[in-house]
C-alpha cells in the first residue's frame, strides 16, 4: 500500500533517492510531449498510420505528460490538498471539449471506434485517484481503487497507463520506489506492448537526464489545455481540405 503519513514514510522509504526538476525543465517536458504527440495524431489522422517514424516519436507523449502531472500534482499537494481539483476541473473540461473533435478525426480516417477516451482523461482518472487517496481512510483508499478499476477501460493506455501515473505519483509524493519499480515498470512493460515497441522507456531516463538538467524555458500557464483541443481542431481542417 502507499505511505500516508510522514512517519511512515520516514520508516519505509528512508536514504530513499528523491528527484527534483525545475520549472524551465518541466516547461521543455510539456513541450516536448506535445510535439511528440502531434507527431502520433499527424501519423494516425493524415497518413493512416504509414509513418513508422512518427508513431514511434509518439509514444514518448503520454508516459512523459504523465510524469510531468504527477509530479506538479505530488509537489503542490504538500501544502494544498485543493490543487486535484482544479487540475481535474480543467482536464475534464477540455477533454469533455476535444470529444467530437476525435469523433470527427476518427470517422474521417476510417476508424470506427469511439473509446478509449481521449489522453486527458486518462490523465484526469489518476489525479481524481490521487485526490482520493488523499483522503487517508480506509472508504477513500477503496473509493481511489474502485474508481481505477471501474475507469480503466473507457481511457487510452488503459489500466496500464493509469497504473503507470499513480506509481509515478507514489514515488514523487511518498518516495515509494517499492510500488514504482513493482508496479510501474511492469506497467511500462504492458504500455510497450500496447504500442508494439519499446519506445515509451525513454521516458524515464529523458525525465532522469531533465532532473540533472536546469533548462530556462518560459512558463505560459494552463496552454496545454487549449492546445490539445486546438491541434486536434487544426488536423481536422487539415483532414477535411485533403479529402475534398
Amino acid at each position: 500500500m502507499l505511505s500516508t503519513t510522514n512517519s511512515q514514510n520516514a520508516s519505509l522509504f528512508v536514504d530513499l533517492p528523491s528527484i527534483s526538476i525545475s520549472s524551465g525543465s518541466l516547461e521543455f517536458l510539456k513541450w516536448f510531449a506535445f510535439l511528440a504527440m502531434i507527431a502520433d495524431h499527424v501519423d494516425v489522422f493524415l497518413f493512416n498510420r504509414q509513418m513508422l517514424f512518427l508513431y514511434e516519436i509518439g509514444r514518448l507523449a503520454m508516459p512523459i505528460f504523465m510524469m510531468v502531472l504527477v509530479y506538479n500534482l505530488a509537489q503542490s499537494a504538500i501544502d494544498n490538498h485543493q490543487s486535484y481539483w482544479r487540475v481535474a476541473r480543467r482536464l475534464f473540461v477540455y477533454g469533455l471539449i476535444s470529444i467530437p473533435i476525435i469523433y470527427l478525426l476518427r470517422q474521417n480516417a476510417g476508424l470506427s471506434e469511439t473509446f478509449p477516451l481521449n489522453i486527458l482523461f486518462t490523465l484526469l482518472v489518476v489525479t481524481l485517484f490521487c485526490q482520493l487517496w488523499e483522503g487517508g481512510t480506509t472508504q477513500d483508499y477503496t473509493l481511489a481503487i474502485l474508481f481505477l478499476l471501474a475507469s480503466g477501460i473507457f481511457v487510452e493506455y488503459f489500466w496500464p497507463g493509469l497504473l503507470f501515473g499513480v506509481s509515478v505519483w507514489a514515488y514523487f509524493r511518498y518516495r515509494n520506489w517499492y510500488f514504482f519499480l513493482g508496479v510501474g515498470i511492469p506497467a511500462q512493460g504492458l504500455i510497450c506492448l500496447l504500442n508494439g515497441n519499446l519506445w515509451a522507456i525513454a521516458s524515464i531516463p529523458i525525465i532522469l537526464v531533465l532532473s540533472k538538467i536546469r533548462i530556462k524555458f518560459p512558463r505560459l500557464r494552463h496552454i496545454f489545455y487549449v492546445l490539445y483541443p486546438l491541434h486536434l481542431g487544426l488536423l481536422l481542417a487539415v483532414q477535411l481540405l485533403i479529402q475534398n
